[in-house]
């Protein structure tokens, strides 16, 4: 190989790593970014060992829902990808999906009374912005469909969240 050639090669493989690396360090930084682990240190130790009661105590109440979540959503799948597509059986099945959804939600209203009412005000001031993340239905730890929807909800639940820093 020429001279010209070697450095070139050089350069681009020099420059990949570094856009490998920049790409890397954004995931990263993204997803711990809004990490509960992070935020949970931050929080006194009652809080966090009446957080994690709670949460274990309360899982139980949400795993039949998220089941019959599961079980829905598969429902949803077979009338999408059958020959023909039924318009009534997937208002069914959605129709069935928004009863558990209004289930599930109801259940974090649930646990988020129940621990809220056991803390002093400074944490619960603390959890303020958690709490609205997870009400909104923002997770942003968890893997997303499409890149650009993720990008989307990362922005407007900043915006979000810095309004009600303001407020």
């Amino acid at each position: 190989m020429s001279r010209k050639i070697k450095i070139l090669f050089t350069i681009s493989v020099l420059l990949n790593v570094l856009f490998f690396g920049l790409a890397a360090g954004q995931g990263y930084r993204a997803v711990s970014k809004h990490s509960w682990k992070e935020f949970h240190a931050t929080l006194a130790p009652e809080t966090q060992t009446l957080m994690k009661q709670t949460f274990r105590e309360k899982r139980k109440e949400f795993k039949p829902i998220m089941r019959k979540m599961r079980g829905e959503i598969a429902k949803i799948g077979e009338v999408l990808v059958a020959e023909e597509f039924d318009t009534q059986a997937f208002d069914a099945a959605t129709g069935d999906l928004k009863q558990i959804n209004q289930a599930m939600f109801e259940q974090k209203l649930e646990t988020m009374k129940a621990l809220a009412s056991q803390l002093p005000q400074e944490e619960r001031q603390k959890l303020k912005g958690k709490f609205a993340r997870v009400l909104m239905q923002k997770h942003p730890h968890k893997k997303r469909d499409h890149a650009s929807q993720s990008k989307r909800e990362g922005r407007g639940e900043e915006r979000a969240y810095k309004k009600e820093r303001a407020e």
